[in-house]
């Protein structure tokens, strides 16, 4: 290779020097650009620029303390377009607390024991992003360098899973993100709830042995493509309430995934595990945060939820500290009905109190849901655990939900399966306007669907209206149910159904006049059906105590099943010439007392209480019905006009299969039903055997349960790896110390105790080696040493540090030299040269005195002075002579020629005043002029201490004469060579 030739220059104070190999702080260091890469590495404050200066737009920077960023500090790579690829050494991984702005630039940060980008203020801003523990070899490095841009942008390390984890709870906002690790984690930060962390990109490359995305932390619209890579890779996406509430649009993110692995589950719904997750889903969807009802189209539970009401909280208005307060029932209103799916998983929701009488916005549905529409709610448990159910407003109340509907234009049910209800103590509803509807379930359903559901001990229902109310419906499982339009005739709208534990469901008045109708029932207390087919079966009520429907106005009616019933056919058509309603399979043992009272018509049966259909084309069945009336049970009716009867009072029904059995009840035996009276339960037995065909509810936990283990992500970010014999990087940092061990430098040190450092280098790469990547790498290996210790005994770096020790001395000598020349030479210099400098000033004005006539040139005065200013001069010779002693001293005691070998390391040069001594004699004609010194005394330019090579000293001694240009710095006049061109060492030591 043909040497070039390149000398930069660097002004280093001793304060510098110290400062160059210390560690800064939180911010990267020990940055060297390799591979025949360069550029410049300035740090200001809590701020470091990089800038690349490669012509090709790839950079290879190597980081012997790591690569960091602090809390407050930033990294910004500079330029447009280039490719950045950053190899972390150490031990330790790297951590990204703040700002790292690459703008259009791409950034690659390779370190093998890990990266984790912090919560709390952490972004990063580039083209395209690339976090990576793999590894990578001198060769791999070498290729990136050598690339094309358009390669280096595209460049990915090949995946290795035995490196550490990569860890992202920051923003970052790129083109393309890709993040390589053993383990991965994206996590949501909330420490700004305003502002919370996201990945925006259009592509997001996750690649590892295991993979867990809380899909939370990305922008799902701004994203083209999520890709989960690697062999056989584990883990699991998921998004949670409160994620999902502060970015509900990331929702979008699990239809834009791609998976290599069935291992890596993808749970693609809204996880609720927590009264906090809870208090988030309610009022993001009851406040119609935007993207928030539309986006997802499922929720679960992933945990119980204690709602805590013994401890005093109200489900209507429920308080979390740094939340607030809001009403966790969900679509209290009409336009925020529940339109989704949500999966209880078996999980339960406990201790509930739900009280709407001293809220300002009261709700006008009430349960644990609100009002839904078209929704679907399936595998649930809720435990009141003796909690109530208070309102005074509202229309729909349901221990479970208010109001349930179909769609509009459309089939979407609302269906309910896999539901458990029970220890409510009370429901206590009142209503002072249009209707009022309570169930143990729900307080109205409409066009539902309904299967498997359980209620236990759900002791009080009661319903009251006032003046103005035109009805009340009240029932153990639903106020009123209605099925509209539906024409499967094969279909079950409600199937396997169980009530138990009910001590009373009374609806009822308060009020003097204008008093509305009142409807009760053990199941509904109101059933509609028009132009439909209904059917439902496999029915049981147990331990219903008391049913009753009183009001002072004009009607009332009580059944143990149904209370009030219309059957009605609007569209004639031939289709509905069939059995419209099919009830069968009913078994209702142990029930109490059946009471209606009325001012009028006031109705009561054992099953029914009344119906009424608008055509005799509208057929009702009932069959396999068993009915168990406790031994003091009664059926009573009060009203001008007053009906009654053990089961029901229609003749026009088919009933098949009836059996009823009761101790003293009075009533018309219907066509088709059985009465079997009994004296002391002998017929329970025979009661049961009827009953044992009638399937009830089985509540299980789904077999499977998709919910996320997040036990141990958060400590992911804390595991240690393995340090591998190959992150080392041995080729690389050998060639960073070649090029200090290979090279020639030249230390100028001039009378301001300022240092000149002057590098002349050509690396294994071909490039010139300036001072700035000398400069690099002195820095490199200092960090690299001070922040992994014990790197210097291991079998692998044992020999390697002998060199690196000798390359680290250079450093040492510059600040031998520095303390030898401030310790010996420097003081007493200026000591001297102040004595000069005032002695010269009263030398020239006797000068001008004598020139003026005003002394004669044989002035004692003047020619003391003048003999002064030559001894001082002298003496400034003499310490010059004593400082290039100290040059032959170092030499001598030279560490890294003596103890290491370092030929190439020596100091050579003088030490001399940068100004001429030539006093200006008075210009008269007086022959007895006294002499001046035959030669002057003449100290020309910057003292230079030179550390070279052999070959540089021949260089030396061939350099052209120096050109004196006078210049004024401070007083002094100051000597220049025409070589220093880059920057005048006189103009910089006087600053």
């Amino acid at each position: 290779l043909i040497m070039k030739k390149l000398a930069n220059h660097i002004i280093l104070s001793g304060i510098t020097v110290s400062m160059l190999f210390s560690p800064l702080m939180a911010l990267p260091s020990g940055g060297k650009f390799t591979h025949g890469t360069s550029g410049k590495i300035e740090t200001s404050g809590n701020t470091m620029n990089i800038t690349g200066t490669t012509a090709s737009g790839n950079h290879v920077i190597q980081w012997g303390g790591g690569f960091n960023i602090g809390a407050g500090e930033r990294v910004n790579f500079k330029g447009d377009g280039q490719n950045y690829l950053n190899i972390a050494h150490g031990a330790g991984k790297s951590t990204i607390k703040n700002i790292l702005d690459a703008g259009g630039n791409n950034v690659f940060l390779i370190n093998p024991n890990g990266v984790i980008i912090e919560k709390s203020g952490s972004i990063i801003n580039a083209n395209r992003f690339v976090a990576s523990t793999s590894s990578m070899s001198d060769g791999d490095m070498r290729k990136f360098a050598k690339s094309t841009q358009a390669q280096g942008v595209a460049f990915s390390p090949m995946f290795n899973p035995n490196g550490g984890n990569v860890v992202n709870m920051g923003t970052i906002n790129a083109q393309n993100v890709t993040l390589q690790g053993n383990k991965i984690v994206l996590d949501l930060d909330l420490s700004d709830k305003n502002n919370p962390n996201q990945i925006k990109a259009k592509d997001i490359i996750l690649e590892g042995s295991e993979v867990y995305v809380n899909v939370a932390s990305i922008n799902g619209e701004e994203l083209g493509k999520l890709e989960i890579k690697g062999s056989n890779v584990k883990g699991f996406m998921y998004l949670d309430a409160v994620g999902y509430y502060h970015n509900p649009r990331s929702f979008l993110a699990f239809g834009k995934h791609e998976k290599t692995s069935n291992s890596f589950k993808v749970h693609d719904y809204v996880g609720i595990g927590s009264d906090v997750d809870w208090w988030h889903f309610a009022k993001g969807w009851n406040d119609d945060k935007e993207g928030f009802r539309e986006t997802a189209d499922e929720y679960r539970l992933t945990n119980d939820i204690d709602f805590k009401a013994s401890s005093g909280q109200n489900y209507a208005n429920y308080c979390i500290e740094e939340l607030g307060c809001t009403n966790m029932i969900v679509g209290f209103t009409d336009n925020s009905a529940f339109t989704k799916i949500f999966d209880g998983q078996g999980y339960a929701l406990e201790n509930i109190n739900i009280d709407t009488t001293k809220l300002d916005n009261k709700p006008k549905y009430v349960g644990i849901f609100g009002k839904a529409d078209g929704a679907n709610f399936a595998n649930i448990n809720v435990d009141y655990s003796q909690g109530y159910i208070k309102t005074n407003s509202a229309q729909h109340v349901g221990g479970f939900i208010g109001s349930a509907t179909k769609k509009d234009h459309s089939n979407d049910f609302s269906e309910f399966k896999n539901i458990n209800i029970k220890n409510i103590s009370y429901i206590d509803a009142k209503n002072d306007s249009g209707r009022l509807y309570v169930g143990g379930f729900a307080g109205a359903l409409n066009n539902a669907r309904v299967n498997n559901i359980e209620l236990y001990e759900i002791k009080n229902i009661v319903a009251t209206g006032v003046s103005g109310v035109q009805s009340v419906s009240a029932g153990g499982f639903v106020g009123e149910l209605a099925h509209e339009k539906q024409d499967d005739s094969t279909e079950v709208a409600y199937d396997t159904i169980k009530i138990k534990g009910v001590d009373s469901i009374k609806s009822t008045f308060d009020c003097e006049k204008y008093c509305g109708e009142a409807y009760s029932g053990g199941f509904a207390g109101d059933i509609l059906v028009n132009d439909s087919y209904f059917k439902m079966q496999n029915i049981t009520l147990e331990n219903i105590s008391n049913i009753e429907a009183n009001t002072k106005g004009y009607l009332s009616i009580a059944g143990g099943f149904f209370g009030n019933g219309s059957f009605n056919i609007f569209n004639f058509d031939d289709k509905y010439n069939m059995d419209n309603v099919l009830v069968k399979n009913i078994a209702m043992k142990n029930i109490g007392n059946i009471k209606s009272i009325a001012s009028n018509q006031a109705y009561s049966g054992g099953f029914f209480g009344d119906y009424i259909t608008n055509h005799d084309d509208f057929k009702t069945s009932f069959e396999n019905i068993f009915i168990y009336f406790k031994p003091d049970s009664s059926i009573v009716s009060n009203g001008t006009i007053a009906i009654k009867d053990i089961f029901s009072n229609k003749t026009v029904s088919k009933n098949k299969n009836i059996f009823i059995y009761h101790k003293n009840l009075d009533g018309t035996n219907n066509n088709g039903t059985s009465e079997r009276k009994y004296i002391d339960d002998e017929l329970i037995s025979e009661f049961n055997e009827k009953i044992q065909s009638i399937k009830t509810p089985n509540i299980e936990k789904p077999s499977e349960i998709f919910k996320p283990d997040l036990s141990g992500i958060g400590d992911i970010q804390y595991e240690k790896v393995e340090f591998q014999k190959e992150w080392y990087n041995k080729e690389v940092v050998q060639a960073i110390l070649d090029d200090i061990l290979n090279g020639r430098y030249r230390v100028s040190i001039n009378k301001f105790g300022k240092i000149e450092l002057i590098a002349e280098n050509v690396n294994s790469d071909g490039g010139v080696i300036d001072l700035t990547s000398v400069l690099q790498s002195l820095d490199f290996l200092n960090t690299l040493k001070e922040k992994n210790s014990g790197f210097d005994q291991t079998a692998e770096l044992k020999d390697f540090y002998k060199d690196y020790n000798r390359a680290l001395k250079i450093k040492d000598e510059y600040v031998a030299a520095q303390e030898h020349l401030f310790n010996d030479g420097k003081n007493s210099f200026y000591e001297t040269y102040a004595k000069y400098q005032k002695e010269l000033e009263i030398y020239n004005s006797y000068v001008k005195e004598i020139e003026a006539g005003k002394r004669k040139i044989n002035d004692p005065e003047y020619l003391a002075s003048l003999d002064k200013i030559n001894s001082l001069a002298t003496t400034l010779k003499n310490q010059r002579d004593a400082v290039n002693g100290i040059a032959t001293k170092l030499n001598d005691e030279n560490i890294a020629k003596n103890e290491y070998g370092y030929t190439d390391f020596r100091f050579a040069g003088d030490f001399a005043l940068d100004f001429v001594h030539n006093p200006q004699s008075p210009d008269v004609d007086n022959p007895n002029k006294p002499e001046l010194p035959d030669t002057d005394l003449e100290f020309k330019q910057t003292a230079s201490l030179n550390l070279i090579g052999d070959h540089a000293i021949e260089e030396e001694e061939n350099k052209e004469e120096i050109d004196e240009n006078s210049l004024k710095q401070k007083g002094l006049t100051c000597i220049v060579s025409d070589n220093f061109k880059t920057m005048n060492p006189c103009i910089v030591g006087g600053l």
